[in-house]
């Protein structure tokens, strides 16, 4: 199991980044949580959040290795890192 830091998260919704974060996170493991980070005082949302994805292979499975820059939702253009 591997807690990931993310940035360069995009602007959107909070539910919609939740969504973006399981669909990119698939490929590469077994997602158990996602958020995203805000600041403790204003709450404001600035681009950061976290995965913590199981990246143990099961036998019926085969993930994607991680790496730093990673497409958002399958979009090599739109890159998130982590």
């Amino acid at each position: 199991v591997v807690k990931i830091r993310l940035t360069n998260l995009p602007l959107l919704p909070q539910e919609d980044l939740e969504k973006g974060l399981n669909t990119t996170f698939a490929q590469y493991g077994t997602v158990l949580d996602v958020g995203i980070n805000r600041n403790p005082k204003t709450q404001a949302y600035m681009g950061n959040g976290y995965a913590t994805i199981d990246i143990q292979q099961k036998p019926d499975t085969h993930f994607q290795k991680l790496d730093h820059p990673i497409p958002w939702c399958g979009d090599k253009e739109d890159l998130i890192y982590a």
